[in-house]
């Protein structure tokens, strides 16, 4: 027989639900991403998200806190798992750069926070950094399984390709994990998890923005999804960008909008549209379920964050 190579990935959230003995809500979600009807469990789902997001997927981490239902076994988890990692890149035999990649490790989290494009930046890792010395351990970290990247493209037709460019970084990084970046940001959890359930907030909207694109760049990962972000070809003479582009198998592009708040505006998002022909777009907020148009008659379908696991290579060959 054959040998058949699996990618192994931190726990997807509806994996999480499983383990919390939540299988009833990790189907309903399904059957709600079909439907995108109103979903009656909305804020528990997203109360049990965001909990999955300050633990992360990470197996070590997510035991810890089922055995005793503590955050703090699971942030020692996440210290362990991160040094563990760092010890990996400067394994002389891993025949890597040990430092760069140190460098680069550290400084994705703060790439992320960026309020304007989270485009990484060489220039952002060490002064003077450039793509020769850094895009090997990049490429490592991400074959480690410890990062995952999203490429640019400005292609508004299938197929879609990177944008090609020799010596600029076109790409945005993400952490494999969010719990990971909970750890390294020094967001406390708990009080993270409190002030939310009240409406309240003890973390920059920056902070927010980059957790709920790395999260759902974790979701498209685990599903092996070849995603891309895109901003506009210079010809356009407009600005902004959509945070993540799929192609399905019937050559159609799906631009997925991701907000972490519940104000949702997406005028980027229709006139790309308008372009690329898309049949629909999603946009991933804290929202429940629903359905809208833009001006232009195109279907917006609204899922909540914690509903990203959903779209995998099945569920997009699939007719709504």
């Amino acid at each position: 027989s054959g040998v058949r190579q699996e990618t192994m990935h931190p726990m997807t959230f509806e994996e999480f639900l499983w383990a919390l003995g939540e299988e009833h809500m990790a189907e309903a979600i399904r059957t709600h991403a079909q439907t995108l009807e109103p979903y009656a469990s909305h804020h528990l789902a997203t109360r049990y998200f965001r909990l999955y997001q300050a633990i992360g997927g990470m197996p070590a981490a997510v035991s810890a806190y089922l055995q005793q239902q503590s955050i703090d076994d699971a942030r020692i988890e996440q210290r362990e798992i991160d040094q563990t990692y760092t010890a990996d890149m400067t394994d002389p035999d891993n025949g890597i750069s040990g430092i760069a990649a140190r460098k680069v490790w550290k400084s994705i989290p703060a790439q992320l926070m960026r309020s304007s494009t989270k485009k990484f930046k060489y220039s952002e890792v060490e002064r003077g950094g450039r793509r020769a010395k850094l895009m090997e351990p990049l490429e490592w970290l991400e074959g480690a399984g410890v990062i995952s990247l999203n490429e640019m493209t400005e292609c508004v037709a299938a197929p879609l390709i990177p944008f090609d460019e020799e010596e600029g970084s076109f790409f945005k990084v993400y952490l494999a994990d969010t719990g990971l970046m909970f750890y390294k940001l020094g967001i406390n959890p708990r009080l993270w998890l409190e002030a939310e359930e009240l409406g309240a907030a003890v973390a920059s909207s920056d902070f927010r923005g980059a957790l709920a694109e790395n999260s759902t760049a974790q979701a498209f990962s685990s599903n092996d999804l070849q995603t891309f972000y895109w901003t506009p070809p210079s010809s356009w003479k407009a600005t902004g960008e959509l945070d993540f582009l799929l192609q399905t198998d019937r050559m159609e592009v799906i631009p997925v909008e991701v907000k972490s708040a519940r104000n949702v505006r997406a005028k980027t998002l229709a006139s790309f549209m308008e372009k690329a022909h898309s049949p629909y777009a999603y946009i991933l907020s804290g929202n429940d379920f629903s359905r809208s148009k833009t001006e232009s008659g195109n279907e917006l379908r609204h899922l909540p964050l914690y509903a990203a696991y959903c779209l995998d290579e099945g569920f997009l060959r699939s007719e709504l």
